[in-house]
């Protein structure tokens, strides 16, 4: 048998191996995918990249915001007012300015002492924090733009209905807030701050649309007819409202007040307007106004009426004969500052000996800190009955212990049907708490009076 060539096999078989025939390679097919899938990867990597630069740029702009606003709060407390806002406009309520808008720039940092640059937006350094005060300059409100609205979950801030891809263009942002609820101004629609136009808004009297931001989820879109309210914020009483806003006058109607000028969602509530009586201004107290109360030998019903305000039924504990003295004082809380105090006052029953209209018959404690009525200064009106059965012209008697005289219009001698007046006082002091007081003696069983339609100016 011949013997076999290897050498010649092992040629044979890596020739064949190596044959352009058997070397198959990728196909375009394949290639596709691979390239397809390299895409995937690079673009998923890019995004979360873009993502974890714009979260670190708005983490930035948070903390540019705290930053700011500490070095402002130092500022106010060591002058007692907020810098005024550089080139700044006017915010107006029919003309009257009630704050005024800007950016806190150089000249702003500079003032507070704050490093230069520190209000710079890390994207575009061109955008710094907008900047509000109020008139007075005693509040303020600072406000920057976000790219990532993930972090409004846990920010003051407010989300438009659009993705952030393009900075210049600020509807695509997310506006965050710090510091008071004054309602930084904003054009509809483009949210661009009301500063880069120029000019300045009268909130009243615009038939522009604006958006004013005052914290997460809270923020007015319309004209003058809604962005009124924003006067509102900034008004202490309704008398303030009146004063800030003169189109009010002669409207009655429910507006917000913001006594202690804090923030929108504790601070700021509805109450009723009285903006023609006596001038306008006078403000109705209800539960949010109602301050202390003191108490003797009486049981306080509240009611509240149609207009939100509060009504208020003194009924009489141990009412026996002349043994035991009552009386009550009810203080209004000392947030709203008042020089004159209105109410509708209502008597029933008979009683000998009694205080009314400020006069603390029995000095009963605490101080009511309201000037006792004169007829000379003070003003009464809608009077039913405050003399006896058939006159209604109230004597002028604050303080009255008799049975007999005519001028008792409270014992049963002259009447047992109710009784009625609106009465204006004034404030003793202004820097202290002050209310309505009435004291008796000497009572009948079913007697009582009543407080209906409280306001204070």
């Amino acid at each position: 048998m011949p013997t076999p060539n290897t050498k010649n096999n092992k040629t044979s078989h890596i020739s064949q191996t190596l044959s352009p025939k058997n070397f198959l390679g990728f196909t375009l097919v394949e290639l596709i995918v691979v390239i397809t899938i390299l895409v995937i990867l690079w673009t998923i990597a890019f995004l979360n990249l873009g993502g974890f630069q714009s979260s670190a740029r708005d983490s930035s702009r948070v903390e540019n915001l705290s930053n700011l606003k500490k070095w402002l709060d130092m500022f106010q407390i060591k002058t007692g007012s907020y810098p005024v806002p550089e080139n700044m406009v006017s915010v107006t309520a029919s003309g009257i300015t009630i704050g005024y808008q800007w950016f806190a720039k150089e000249l702003t940092e500079r003032t507070i002492g704050l490093s230069v640059g520190g209000t710079r937006d890390p994207l575009d350094t061109s955008i710094y924090t907008t900047y509000s005060v109020n008139a007075d300059r005693t509040k303020m409100e600072l406000m920057n733009f976000l790219e990532d609205g993930s972090m409004l979950l846990s920010l003051n801030a407010f989300v438009p209905n659009a993705s952030a891809d393009i900075w210049s263009d600020y509807s695509k942002r997310y506006p965050t807030v710090q510091g008071d609820t004054l309602g930084i101004l904003l054009a509809s629609g483009t949210l661009q701050p009301i500063q880069e136009s120029g000019t300045g808004v009268d909130v009243v009297k615009t038939n522009s649309g604006y958006v004013a931001v005052f914290g997460k989820n809270s923020n007015l879109s319309g004209t003058g007819n809604i962005l009124s309210v924003v006067s509102s914020m900034w008004a202490k009483s309704c008398n303030d409202l009146l004063l800030k806003d003169g189109s009010k006058r002669n409207k009655d109607g429910l507006y917000y007040i913001n006594p202690t000028m804090s923030s929108l969602g504790s601070g700021s509530f509805q109450t009723y307007c009285d903006m023609t009586t006596d001038g306008g201004g006078w403000t109705m107290i209800n539960s949010n106004l109602l301050g202390n109360t003191d108490n003797q030998n009486t049981i306080l019903n509240y009611t509240t009426n149609l207009k939100w305000g509060l009504n208020i039924d003194v009924n009489m504990q141990n009412a026996n004969g002349c043994v035991n003295s009552i009386g009550t004082t009810i203080f209004i809380a000392d947030i709203v500052p008042w020089k004159q105090i209105r109410a509708d006052y209502r008597f029933y029953g008979g009683i000998s000996c009694w205080g009314i209209f400020g006069n603390k018959y029995h000095s009963i404690n605490p101080d009511d800190n309201v000037i006792t009525f004169s007829s000379v200064v003070d003003i009464i009106r809608n009077e039913q009955k405050m003399r006896s059965a058939t006159r209604d012209t109230f004597y002028g008697i604050t303080a009255q212990c008799d049975n007999v005289t005519d001028t008792n219009f409270w014992h049963t001698n002259n009447w047992t049907g109710e009784r009625s007046a609106t009465v204006i006082l004034r404030k003793e002091n202004l820097n202290l708490p002050a209310g309505l007081h009435t004291d008796v003696w000497c009572v009948a069983p079913g007697s009582g009076w009543k407080y209906e339609n409280i306001f204070v100016k």
